[in-house]
């Protein structure tokens, strides 16, 4: 169970990285969308 519950952990981690990454890259892209 606690090597199952670690191995979520990790999934959920990177999950949680690239959301940040993808929400990063957003907000870069629409500010100068908003200023066109």
């Amino acid at each position: 169970m606690m090597l199952k519950n670690k191995l979520i952990g990790k999934i959920v981690h990177g999950i949680e990285q690239s959301v940040k990454g993808i929400a990063l890259h957003l907000s870069i892209l629409q500010p100068r969308d908003k200023a066109i």
